[in-house]
């Protein structure tokens, strides 16, 4: 067998703050999703983003559903469309 692998450099990531949060949180529960209010589903959502160098979030994942595919689902593509960040 040949030598180990190197370990991976460390991160250049860095904490990101976010970027007009009040505006786009009160645009992404304008959103709520039709069919959840029309059945009273409520709930919380907990979400994990990449953040790009521009700011945007991509590639969303749920960490803490809120039991519901319905807002699992509409929280990703509102933080996706409305979510920034610097």
């Amino acid at each position: 067998p040949g030598p180990p692998t190197p370990p991976k450099p460390p991160s250049k990531a860095r904490g990101v703050k976010t970027k007009g949060e009040r505006g786009w949180a009160a645009r992404i529960q304008q959103d709520y999703p039709s069919r959840a209010a029309r059945e009273e589903i409520e709930g919380t959502v907990g979400v994990r983003v990449t953040v790009t160098a521009d700011g945007r979030a991509t590639g969303c994942s749920v960490t803490s559903s809120s039991g519901s595919s319905i807002l699992d689902d509409a929280a990703c593509k509102a933080v996706g469309r409305y979510a920034r960040f610097e």
